[in-house]
């Protein structure tokens, strides 16, 4: 689940999306020693929090039984979060494909959006 706390410009001051910026500071992260996969997850999340200005983040990994776990929250609406999905918690394969079969997007904005589908 990501959300935006702010709406922010589509490029950045060097000219470049902000995306891109993105990709490169996840690379960058990367780079060098990681010791682990859970490692490599929490650098990546902390880098889109911070990138791309979200509240929240959160990478759920697989575990042991094909069931996700949540491996890594972050931003500042983690405790938030944690108090419904706390570190650890698990929903089953079967669960996991339903919810995100059946989920609606939505898009929140001091301005609105109009006539714009995410589908």
């Amino acid at each position: 689940m990501l959300k935006r706390e702010t709406r922010r410009a589509a490029a950045s001051p060097s000219g470049r999306p902000q995306d891109v910026e993105a990709l490169e500071r996840i690379i960058a992260a990367l780079d060098g020693d990681v010791p682990t996969v859970a490692d490599a997850h929490r650098r990546i999340v902390a880098v889109l929090v911070d990138s791309l200005g979200l509240s929240y983040a959160a990478a759920w990994l697989p575990g042991e039984d094909g069931d996700f776990v949540l491996r890594v929250a972050e931003g500042g609406g983690a405790d938030a979060m944690a108090a419904r999905w706390p570190a650890g918690a698990v929903v089953s394969k079967n669960a996991a494909v339903g919810r995100f079969q059946n989920v609606d997007a939505t898009v929140v904005s001091p301005t609105g959006v109009s006539g714009r589908s995410l589908r």
